[in-house]
């Protein structure tokens, strides 16, 4: 997006020229490329995360919202971009550009890994519930349950895991 903004700044389109500049078709092919590339790379993502993040009662809620907010922003970038470039010329692309490293900068701060991790362990990575509590309801469903189908657990053996998680 800067790369565009600023062969926009440095060749800005020329309305009396009878035919298309080397620039313009540049900036063509770069934004297909940034296209193909959010599409491989940032563009699903979101769409994989929030299938992760949410428990099962209350995923279609989240990936319903999820889905309307990505189609409402796209909806606003389409209808604001003409404008923009109108308005502010190559400074649309430098805004877009920010907006990108905006993302990745939220991304590594705030967005949590759930790569290899279970859906009950979601609960405990966005603070739901903690540890303890998830073991004691854990624990609790399989005495209710009994425990002839699951192999005891010694529980000097769990303590002495436990202690060693503290340190």
């Amino acid at each position: 997006m800067f790369i565009i903004g600023a062969v926009l700044a440095t060749h800005p389109p020329d309305t009396s020229a009878s035919g298309v500049s080397q620039a313009s078709i540049a900036m063509v092919v770069m934004i297909y490329l940034y296209v193909i590339g959010y599409s491989a790379s940032w563009g699903p993502t979101p769409w994989v995360y929030v299938s992760e993040i949410f428990p099962t009662r209350l995923r279609s809620y989240g990936v319903g919202l999820a889905a309307t907010s990505q189609w409402l922003w796209s909806f606003v970038v389409t209808e604001i971009t003409p404008k923009a470039v109108h308005n502010i010329g190559w400074r649309t692309f430098l805004m877009f550009g920010i907006f990108c490293v905006a993302m990745c900068v939220f991304v590594i701060v705030f967005a949590k890994e759930t790569k290899g991790r279970s859906l009950e362990d979601m609960d405990i990575l966005f603070g739901a519930v903690n540890e303890a509590d998830r073991r004691a309801a854990v624990e609790h469903t399989m005495h209710k349950r009994g425990s002839s189908h699951i192999e005891d657990v010694d529980e000097e053996t769990e303590r002495v895991r436990h202690e060693q998680d503290k340190v």
